[in-house]
C-alpha cells in the first residue's frame, strides 16, 4: 500500500505538469480554441493522473524511487539493497539507537502518510457516492412519468437527430432544481415541470440529449474519482471545476450549431428561464444540469450572444426567494446581465416548502 500511495505521488505530479500550462493559458485559448477542445483536453490529464505509464522512468519515477525504498542512508552511510550481499553483525554485536532511529522514524511516517491518504480518499469517495445516490432516490421518489404523446414523440424525433441510441426516458418532478439528466444505463431527463413552453422543451432535450450522447455523466464522474484519489492536490480541484465549466459550454456550442439563427436567442432566453427554476436540492457534483450559478451562466450568455443582438436597456429578470438571495450570488447574476429581481414564495403550504428546501415560514412570507 505505502508503494501504491508513492504511485499517486508520482502520477500527482506528473499530472500537475501538464495541468499547469493548460490553466496559465487558459485566457489565451479561452476565445480562440472550440469550447469542445476545451472540455476533452481534460481526458489527457485524467489518463494520465490514473494510469501509471513507464513507471520508474523519467525524472518523475526517479525522484521517488529513493523514498519508495530502492536504496535508504541511516546516519550519512549507504545501505545496499534487498539483492545485494549483506554482512550482518557477529553475535552479540548490536546496532546503536543512532542508527536504527532514523530508518524506524522514516518507515513510521510513511505509513501514517499513506494511511491518512487512503482515509481521506475513501471518506471523499463515499461521501459522493451516498451524496448522489440520496440525490437519485430524492428525484425518483417524487418524478412522474410523461405521457404527453407530442413531447415523447417530440423526445423520440430530436434522439434519433442527435444520434442518442436506445431509449431516453422523461419525467417531471417540481422540486428539480433545474432539467437534469440522471442515470448511465437508463438514461432520463427530469424536468421541473410539465408546463414548460414547446420552445423551452425543445432547446431543454436537446441540451440533455447531447449530454447523455457524449456520456458526460461518466466524463464527470471520472473527474470525481480523481478527485478522491488526489485530493492534496490543488490543482485537481481546480480542473474538476474547469471540467465542469467546459462541460456546459461544450454542449451549448453543439446545441447552438444545430440551430437556425432566428432559434439562437430563443435559446439564450431558456437558459434564463431555467436560473429561475427552483428546486431543493442543487449541491450534488455529477448529474448535469442545465442550470449553472451567476459566474458560469454570465459566461455561457456571453458565448450564447455571439449569435444575436442585446438591446442595451433590455430587461433581464430573476426570480428569487428573499431568505436564499445571498449578496454573492446577487453580485454575481449582476455581473451576469441580470437587472431585476422578482421576490416571492412558491407555496403557501408548510410540507411543500420543507420538501423544496425553502428556510421561509408560510407566515414569513
Amino acid at each position: 500500500m505505502e508503494r501504491l500511495f508513492i504511485t499517486v505521488l508520482s502520477l500527482s505530479l506528473s499530472g500537475s505538469l501538464l495541468m499547469l500550462p493548460l490553466l496559465l493559458c487558459r485566457p489565451l485559448y479561452r476565445e480562440r480554441l472550440s469550447k469542445r477542445w476545451q472540455y476533452y483536453i481534460w481526458l489527457v490529464v485524467a489518463v494520465r493522473l490514473l494510469l501509471p505509464f513507464a513507471p520508474g522512468a523519467g525524472p518523475v519515477g526517479a525522484l521517488f524511487r529513493e523514498a519508495s525504498g530502492d536504496s535508504i542512508s541511516v546516519s550519512g552511510e549507504h545501505l545496499p539493497l534487498a539483492d545485494e550481499r549483506i554482512e550482518l553483525p557477529s553475535q552479540g554485536e548490536r546496532l546503536s539507537p543512532q542508527e536504527t532511529a532514523p530508518a524506524a522514524g522514516g518507515a513510521a511516517l510513511r505509513g501514517s502518510l499513506w494511511m491518512a491518504w487512503l482515509g481521506v480518499a475513501l471518506a471523499l469517495l463515499i461521501r459522493k457516492a451516498t451524496a448522489y445516490q440520496s440525490f437519485c432516490a430524492y428525484i425518483r421518489a417524487g418524478w412522474q412519468p410523461v405521457e404527453e404523446p407530442e413531447q415523447l414523440d417530440c423526445l423520440a424525433r430530436l434522439g434519433e437527430k442527435s444520434g442518442v441510441r436506445g431509449p431516453v426516458e422523461l419525467c417531471v418532478n417540481p422540486l428539480a432544481a433545474s432539467p437534469l439528466l440522471l442515470g448511465l444505463r437508463r438514461p432520463c431527463i427530469v424536468l421541473p415541470s410539465f408546463r414548460l413552453p414547446e420552445e423551452d422543451f425543445r432547446h431543454t432535450v436537446r441540451h440533455e440529449l447531447v449530454h447523455c450522447r457524449r456520456k458526460d455523466l461518466l466524463y464527470k464522474w471520472l473527474v470525481q474519482l480523481i478527485v478522491c484519489v488526489h485530493w492534496f492536490n490543488p490543482l485537481v480541484w481546480w480542473m474538476s471545476r474547469e471540467v465542469d465549466r467546459a462541460c456546459e459550454l461544450s454542449c451549448d456550442e453543439m446545441v447552438l450549431g444545430g440551430l437556425e439563427p432566428e432559434e439562437r436567442q430563443a435559446y439564450g432566453d431558456t437558459l434564463l428561464r431555467a436560473a429561475g427554476e427552483g428546486g431543493g436540492w442543487q449541491s450534488v457534483p455529477v448529474p448535469v444540469a442545465l442550470q449553472e450559478g451567476g459566474e458560469r451562466l454570465k459566461e455561457r450568455l456571453a458565448a450564447v450572444r455571439k449569435h444575436y443582438r442585446v438591446e442595451k436597456d433590455a430587461e433581464i429578470t430573476f426570480e428569487a426567494n428573499p431568505d436564499s438571495a445571498d449578496v454573492r450570488t446577487l453580485r454575481s447574476l449582476r455581473r451576469a446581465g441580470f437587472n431585476r429581481i422578482s421576490l416571492g414564495m412558491q407555496s403557501a403550504c408548510p410540507a411543500e416548502l420543507k420538501a423544496a428546501g425553502r428556510p421561509h415560514t408560510v407566515e414569513q412570507g
